[in-house]
C-alpha cells in the first residue's frame, strides 16, 4: 500500500498557488496566510525535495525551474481531481437538501415541533431551516421553500396554505385570575411582537375596545416566540396566533381567558417555485405539509 505520510500537502498548496497566481503575495491572499508563511513553505519544500522549484530574478518575479514546472503539472492534475471529488460529494448532498426559509416564530412554534414526523418518513432528505424577518419574503434562487404572509395568488409559485390568522389573548394560568372581563386588559401588561405589531389592534377593534384598551402600549419583543415565552413566565398577556400556541394551551402552560379567535383575510403560506414543486423531494415535503395542516402529522405529545 502507498505511504503518503511524507507528502507535504500544505507546502504543495503553497507552491501550486504561487505558481498559478504568479507571486507570493497573491498566493498568501488566496490561502489567507502571511507572505512569510508562504515563502517558508516554499523553502521547506525545496529543501525536502533537494532541488530548486522557482527562480527569483532581480525584479522579484518568480520563474519556475524545469523541476518546478513538472511538479506543478502533476499537482494541478491532482488538485483538479480532488476538487472534482469534493464537488461530487457536495452535489450528492445538495440532491438531498431542502432549504426552507420561514419567519422565526413559525420555525420555532410550528415547523420544528412537527419536523420529526417528516424525518420518520424521509430520512434521506436533509432540511436546512433558516429564518427571515420579512412577512412578505421573496422566494430566492437558493430557496426551495419560503413562508409568506398574505392572501395567496402569487404568480409563478406554488403556494401551500398553512393557516389563517386567528388571534386570541393568552397568559400564564396565574395571570388569568385577574382577567375576569376583557376590559381588565387595560390594567394588564400587554406583550407585542415587533414582527406583527398590528395583532393587538386587530383583536381590540373586532371587540370594539380600542378606546378602553390602548393597542400600542406594552412590552415589545423581536418576535412572537419571545412574547409567548414572556407570557409563560408571567410577564403579561400576549396576543397570540392560535396555530403557534395550540400545544401550550393544551398542556396548560398558557390559558386563553376568552377562547374565541379573531381572524383576518390573510394567512401564512409555504411557497415553492413551480418548476421545483414536482421534484420528488419537494413533492414529499409538500405532501407532509398538507398532512400537518390536515392534522394527520401534527406535534407529537411531550414525553414525561
Amino acid at each position: 500500500m502507498p505511504n503518503r505520510s511524507r507528502l507535504p500537502l500544505i507546502a504543495f498548496r503553497a507552491f501550486e498557488a504561487v505558481a498559478r497566481l504568479g507571486g507570493v503575495r497573491r498566493a498568501a491572499d488566496e490561502l489567507r496566510v502571511t507572505e512569510g508563511a508562504v515563502s517558508q513553505q516554499l523553502r521547506a519544500l525545496e529543501a525536502a525535495l533537494g532541488v530548486p522549484l522557482v527562480w527569483r530574478n532581480a525584479n522579484r518575479r518568480l520563474t519556475l525551474t524545469e523541476q518546478g514546472a513538472g511538479l506543478l503539472s502533476n499537482l494541478t492534475a491532482a488538485f483538479d481531481l480532488m476538487e472534482h471529488g469534493v464537488r461530487e460529494v457536495e452535489a450528492a448532498r445538495s440532491s438531498r437538501r431542502l432549504r426552507v426559509r420561514v419567519l422565526p416564530t413559525l420555525a420555532i412554534r410550528w415547523l420544528i415541533p412537527r419536523l420529526g414526523g417528516f424525518y420518520q418518513r424521509h430520512g434521506d432528505v436533509d432540511i436546512e431551516v433558516s429564518t427571515a424577518a420579512e412577512r412578505e419574503t421573496v422566494l430566492g434562487p437558493e430557496d426551495d421553500f419560503v413562508a409568506r404572509q398574505g392572501r395567496g395568488g402569487w404568480p409563478g409559485v406554488r403556494a401551500e396554505p398553512l393557516f389563517q390568522d386567528a388571534f386570541l389573548p393568552v397568559c400564564a394560568p396565574a395571570a388569568a385570575k385577574a382577567l375576569r372581563a376583557p376590559k381588565a386588559l387595560a390594567k394588564a401588561t400587554r406583550l407585542h411582537s415587533m414582527l406583527r405589531p398590528d395583532a393587538w389592534r386587530i383583536w381590540l377593534e373586532a371587540k370594539g375596545m380600542t378606546e378602553a384598551v390602548e393597542p400600542e402600549v406594552g412590552l415589545r419583543f423581536a418576535n412572537a416566540a419571545l412574547a409567548y415565552q414572556a407570557s409563560i413566565e408571567g410577564l403579561g398577556v400576549a396576543m397570540a396566533q392560535h396555530a403557534y400556541v395550540e400545544a401550550d394551551l393544551r398542556d396548560g402552560r398558557l390559558v386563553a381567558p376568552w377562547p374565541d379567535t379573531v381572524g383576518t383575510t390573510e394567512g401564512y403560506y409555504l411557497l415553492c417555485a413551480e418548476e421545483k414543486a414536482e421534484l420528488p423531494k419537494h413533492k414529499a415535503f409538500l405532501a407532509w405539509i398538507r398532512d400537518c395542516v390536515g392534522g394527520t402529522a401534527g406535534i407529537r405529545p411531550r414525553q414525561g
